[in-house]
């Protein structure tokens, strides 16, 4: 297992999102390493989750390089007086993130 030290940088957007990012991804290493140590889940399985893990960085950057409209979209629903946030199992935590 690659050992993996969180560096969030700077914080510039929403309050926490990248630390919040970060231990998402810190407690998923953690998880995975638990897992290995008891043998609950297939070693396969654990490489693959491991590998799109350590994807992540340079995927983030590719879509944030990218265009998207999203500042078009933050000026629809910027002054909207409700917005529904919805998450089950491992999208719950981004949900809440995103209702604070």
């Amino acid at each position: 297992m690659r050992p993996s030290i969180p560096a969030c940088g700077i914080e510039i957007s929403v309050a926490a999102s990248k630390t919040f990012t970060a231990q998402v991804a810190l407690l998923s290493l953690l998880a995975l390493r638990l897992a290995e140590i008891r043998q609950t889940l297939p070693q396969e399985e654990i490489d693959f989750v491991l590998d799109r893990l350590h994807e992540l960085p340079d995927q983030m950057r590719k879509f944030l390089d990218g265009d998207h409209p999203v500042e078009e979209i933050a000026q629809r629903i910027y002054e909207k007086p409700f917005f529904l946030y919805l998450g089950r199992h491992i999208g719950l935590p981004v949900a809440l993130e995103g209702a604070r």
